[in-house]
């Protein structure tokens, strides 16, 4: 039953304190925004919704929080489907764990989730008996003994290194034990069973231990089923499942109810599409098929020539494949007569209608081979199955070649290949998937999930192949009432305008505010500008017309991709256009003896994932990859600072996208829109998927001044003024006017975005007597470089030296501070004059301090020991200059024994003098209090009269207060803050002296007063700390010098933990951590550079894109604050931000 009390907003905010161990953690502003989109989609049946979300909005979190919400309170499903199993994985194993907690503690409920993958990507058991056997059988192991142990034995006998060969799979004996004993292990486990979670590093010998969908039995007993077969029932049983691209991209091309309308699965209400940009692509690949003599060679090679002893067939099935491989020179022909004299990659569509007996004849023979092969006793069940998926598949792409289908193109091609030859074939792709997406799974047979037979996938198969044969044309849902409307929400960090369109959603794209503006407005982007020379290495003249080269333009792009990673010290992403560069730069860097880093690659044969983690860990290392990486894929800051692009990921011109093209012009669009919206549009959203790999501090002890006071992660909003150091004080070179006493000039300005991050980060922590600050490694510092000079020699031939520091602050990391430095800890406020005169801002001190506020009538009274006779006359000359009628009393105490709060008593060692101020007066000190301003004294009236009466709805007379007014923080000049600093000191502090000028301690019995009196501290230039006696007895203790002079011997490691950033306008803040102050870089995002080393992109190169082209391109990378064209430059930016300069350390050494 719905709890009406519980808002989405709720939900969200208790999955975010969840997601992030804070217990005061709210969600990002552009995060509940879009929660709250989908939450009304969902709540609108059939609503879709296409937002673009920017790197760090939160997104999982964001449409989690509705689909657990749905499940619990109106037992709605949801279908979750991503492009990349790393995305998958972190749902699962983080975020959906995270929401389903915060179900569980706001409504009592936990709803289940599950991740459905293809059947391939699970153990199948049989199979891996089956292979088992035939490894012992190899080995020449016979024992009665277990299958464990005799595989245990296999190894030690022939060594885990022994080369040996499995159904034409080459491996090792030690690859191919370790990988079935863990098969064997798990495999009825849905979880633990995937290959994502195998630990054997391993490749083709995966499919050793399982088989594609439909070729396993072992499902019958629901607790020994398969690892496939149990996560279909678990999927079957939960509330969210989790999938991938590729399983909705089967439904949509062979209509085979894999997910939507699955009398397993049942009924899903909603459809949540993440990283929904790649889907129109994943799905045109997908329906992609080629019959060509090598194909089918290939296949019939593996079922009739096989060199594996136990997978030899019957002399029938050997015919059969005979017969298939008899029509295939005819086949051949028959594609080289339609192609004609067509170029080599050159594709000539085929007409509709067009039939060719070649290819009926070849479907015929394989049916009767595949019928052959499910007859042969010889072969065993797997092997059997294995062959029968493969020549159904065959079948499937000759029908779909020979028909005529709706929205699919069909063409000939003779096709170069990288040995050197030409194949001549038959293909087809689907152009445009909109109208299958919709009709296939964004509508749905609300009858479908209440059949309780279990699939039947091989007659689910045959039936979808007989409506493509027939050409079965799928009504329009509105035309259908029988199916509805599904709710569908597709979010992606880049959606373009076009993707509505071609994903088949009734809506427009949305666009969610990045929190991440600022950070990038300090990040960089560096695109080279070609120099003569530059082009005489990657230009060709072409028709009197500069054309970049792709291959030599790799060469040239290796040596600036190796200078770019050396000068940031790694932390590198490297991502490439294509696989075969990708492979190539990752041997050049760790060929390269000046790059000492680790390097990782997405084909790391222990698994994509894995490499991913690795180089999290290792905050130096770089990682090399394609497209996969541009999603999916996020480090933190100290891990990945460079992101290094070839150039942008444009397909080459290929049939199925100029079969969309053609579909465009045919609509109307002229050809050069169309070529720029098929080929440019793709490639400038994987563009932007790859820049925004950067965006990624503080420690959560660490506090933030504000004008409202000092704010923990928790508190502090967007829109707070804070305190940092202006932009001027980084220039000043050459003058003494950057610092006074060691405190810079400090100005106001506003915070523009507020992250907490989910993942701890590695920290270094600084602590000395007087500062201690903890944040992540490339957290920006500001300091004072110093550099220490001789000045005398001695006899015995010995020098003396001195301390000198520059003038001017440096910004710097936090892990490359300098040997020596001055690290600023509190600033100097430059304000006006105001009206009140300066004695005020003393007296109000002092009666904070040694005041008493009646609440009786309207009196104040301030007393003092004839002790500090100094004191004494101080006031008296004060409340004279201030014109403030008083009374003075003199109490004889002198003697008399004392206690505070029951404390430990003392004898007094003086008289009291008190000064008693009333009416008037004492009204204008309140106002002073609470507003902040006098009331004028009439010559008529007393202060009592309705003269006074506005002031009633504004505060009451006993609203004053012995606290520290806010306003007076937020507006006073520096010399009236001292002022008042002077008259608090007055009446509740002490003063000492040491080697580096005045210090004190400021008493109080109020942390609200301790905090306000550390701010006018660190306003006016004084270092300062707070220690706590007891609850009612709190000290600040300063010095009169806004820095301390250290080195680094003070900085340390400091394990792992969580972390906040906070973005400003100024990019500093003045902090505070264990009650020690400090100014610091506001966080680790201003650091990143984005390269994209393709000269074509900068404008006035002489090579170049057309403008529409180089336009679409450079709005995906316009969002970064410094733009570079030369690499001089993006060197020297990237040494400044890695290390301090090389020369101020052998200055400094």
């Amino acid at each position: 039953m719905e709890d009406q009390n519980v808002t989405q907003q709720d939900l969200l905010t208790q999955a975010v304190i969840e997601t992030t161990g804070l217990p005061d953690a709210k969600p990002r502003a552009p995060q509940a925004t879009l929660s709250r989109w989908i939450e009304r989609a969902f709540a609108a049946e059939g609503k879709h919704l296409a937002a673009q979300a920017p790197t760090g909005t939160g997104k999982s979190i964001a449409y989690l929080t509705p689909a657990f919400r749905a499940a619990v309170e109106h037992r709605q499903r949801t279908l979750i489907t991503t492009e990349g199993l790393a995305l998958q994985r972190q749902i699962i194993t983080k975020d959906a764990p995270a929401v389903a907690k915060a179900t569980e503690a706001i409504y009592g409920r936990e709803p289940q989730v599950a991740v459905l993958k293809g059947f391939s990507n699970y153990v199948c058991g049989e199979a891996a008996t089956e292979t088992a056997q035939r490894v012992l059988r190899q080995a020449g192991q016979s024992s009665n003994e277990d299958l464990f142990t005799r595989l245990t034995k296999v190894k030690d006998a022939l060594g885990k290194a022994a080369p040996m060969k499995i159904s034409g799979i080459q491996s090792t004996v030690g690859t191919l034990v370790d990988l079935l004993t863990w098969a064997l292990m798990h495999s009825t486990d849905a979880i633990n069973g995937q290959r994502d979670e195998c630990p054997v590093p391993m490749d083709r010998e995966w499919s050793l231990v399982s088989v594609p969908s439909g070729q396993c039995s072992n499902d019958e007993d629901p607790y020994n089923a398969c690892a496939g077969h149990q996560a279909r029932m678990a999927a079957a049983a939960a509330d969210i499942v989790v999938t991938n691209h590729t399983l909705v991209a089967i439904q949509a091309t062979k209509n085979i109810p894999v997910l939507v309308d699955s009398k397993t699965l049942g009924a899903f209400d909603h459809i949540i599409i993440d990283e929904a940009h790649a889907l129109p692509s994943v799905v045109r690949s997908n329906g992609a098929v080629e019959i060509s003599e090598p194909r089918i060679t290939r296949a019939l090679n593996r079922i009739i020539d096989s060199d594996d002893p136990d997978a030899q067939p019957s002399p029938m099935v050997k015919t059969a494949g005979a017969q298939v491989k008899e029509l295939l020179p005819f086949v051949t022909q028959a594609i080289n007569t339609y192609l004609g004299d067509a170029k080599t990659d050159e594709e000539v569509w085929i007409e509709e209608d067009e039939e060719f007996a070649e290819l009926d004849a070849l479907g015929v023979r394989l049916a009767s081979l595949k019928e052959a092969v499910k007859d042969d006793g010889m072969l065993s069940q797997d092997i059997r199955m294995r062959h029968v998926s493969s020549i159904e598949s065959l079948i499937d792409d000759i029908d779909l070649v020979s028909t005529t289908i709706r929205d699919t193109a069909r063409w000939a091609i003779r096709q170069s290949m990288p040995s050197g030859g030409v194949v001549a074939s038959f293909a087809a792709s689907p152009i445009d998937v909109s109208s299958n997406l919709f009709h296939r799974l964004w509508t749905r047979d609300p009858m479908a999930h209440r059949i309780e037979d279990s699939d039947k996938a091989q007659q689910q198969l045959e039936e979808a192949l007989q409506s493509l044969e027939d050409d079965q044309d799928i009504t329009d849902v509105d035309a259908n009432p029988e199916r509805v409307r599904s709710t569908v929400v597709a979010v992606s960090a880049t959606l373009s305008d076009d993707f509505p369109y071609e994903a088949g959603l009734r809506c427009d794209v949305v666009d969610v505010e990045t929190p991440f503006a600022e950070a990038y407005d300090q990040s960089a982007i560096y695109i080279p500008y070609p120099e003569d020379e530059d082009l005489d290495v990657i230009a060709n003249d072409r028709w009197g017309k500069l054309r970049m080269d792709t291959k030599l333009h790799h060469d040239w792009a290796k040596e600036h991709m190796l200078e770019l990673i050396f000068a940031n010290r790694g932390a590198a992403m490297v991502i490439c256009a294509t696989s075969t560069a990708a492979k190539a730069y990752a041997q050049a860097i760790e060929d390269d003896p000046h790059l000492p880093f680790n390097v990782y690659t997405q084909w790391d044969r222990r698994g994509r994932a894995q490499a991913i983690e690795d180089w999290k860990n290792d905050v130096s290392s770089v990682i090399v990859g394609t497209r996969s990486l541009m999603t999916g894929v996020d480090a933190s800051g100290v891990t990945n600072t460079l992101v290094v692009i070839d150039r942008p990921a444009r397909a080459p011109m290929n049939p199925v996208d100029k079969a969309r093209c053609a579909a465009l012009i045919e609509a109307g669009v002229n050809r050069w829109a169309a070529d720029t919206r098929i080929y440019v549009q793709d490639a400038a959203v994987l563009l932007e998927q790859a820049a925004g790999r950067l965006i990624r501090c503080f420690d959560l002890e660490t506090e933030i001044l504000t004008t409202d006071g000092w704010k923990s992660y928790n508190e502090i909003k967007v829109g707070d003024t804070v305190y940092g150091i202006p932009p001027q004080m980084l220039k000043a070179r050459g003058t003494r006017t950057a610092t006074s006493n060691g405190a810079p000039s400090i100005e106001q300005h506003q915070v523009k975005a507020i992250k907490v991050n989910d993942e701890p980060e590695p920290l270094l922590r600084f602590k000395n007597r007087v500062a201690d600050i903890v944040a992540t490694p490339d957290h920006t510092m500001f300091v004072q470089p110093q550099e220490i000079r001789p000045i005398n020699t001695r006899a015995d031939g010995s020098k003396e030296y001195y301390v000198s520091k520059s003038p001017d602050y440096m910004k710097t990391r936090f892990d490359s501070l300098p040997h020596r430095f001055q690290l600023p800890l509190a600033g100097r406020v430059s304000r006006g004059q105001s009206k009140l005169p300066r004695d005020w801002f003393t007296l109000l001190g002092l009666v904070i301090s040694d005041g008493y506020i009646s609440k009786y009538k309207n009196s104040i009274a301030l007393s003092q020991s004839t002790a500090k006779q100094a004191v004494v006359d101080e006031i008296d000359e004060l409340l004279g200059r201030t014109d403030i009628k008083f009374n003075r009393y003199v109490q004889e105490k002198n003697g008399t024994k004392m206690s505070i709060r029951g404390g430990k008593e003392y004898t007094r060692n003086g008289d009291i003098i008190t000064w008693v101020i009333n009416g008037h007066d004492s009204s204008r000190i309140r106002d002073l209090l609470v507003l902040g301003q006098r009331r004028r004294k009439s010559e008529v009236k007393s202060h009592r009269s309705v003269q006074y009466s506005a002031y009633r709805d504004v505060w009451n007379w006993l609203d004053a207060k012995k606290v520290i007014p806010r306003w007076i923080i937020n507006t006073a000049s520096r010399p009236n803050l001292l002022a008042l600093f002077r008259g608090l000191m007055l009446g509740d502090g002490t003063y000492s002296w040491f080697r580096e000028g005045k210090s004190g301690t400021f008493y109080t019995g109020t942390k609200l007063n301790a905090d306000r009196f550390q701010e006018i501290c660190a306003l006016v230039g004084y270092r300062s700390n707070i220690v706590n006696r007891s609850e009612t007895q709190w000290e600040v203790r300063f010095a009169a010098r806004g820095s301390v002079n250290t080195t680094r011997k003070d900085i340390a490691e400091h394990g792992i933990g969580k972390t906040w950033c906070v973005n400003t306008e100024l990019g500093s803040v003045v902090a505070r951590r264990n009650g020690r102050t400090f100014i610091a870089g506001n966080s680790a995002n201003d650091r990143g550079m984005v390269a994209v080393l393709d000269p074509r992109l900068r404008p006035g190169s002489p090579i170049s894109y057309n403008a529409a082209t180089r336009k679409m391109y450079l709005e995906a990378v316009d969002v970064y604050g410094h733009d570079m064209d030369h690499l001089d430059d993006a060197l020297d930016w990237l040494e400044e931000r890695a290390e301090v300069n090389a020369e101020q350390v052998a200055q400094m050494a």
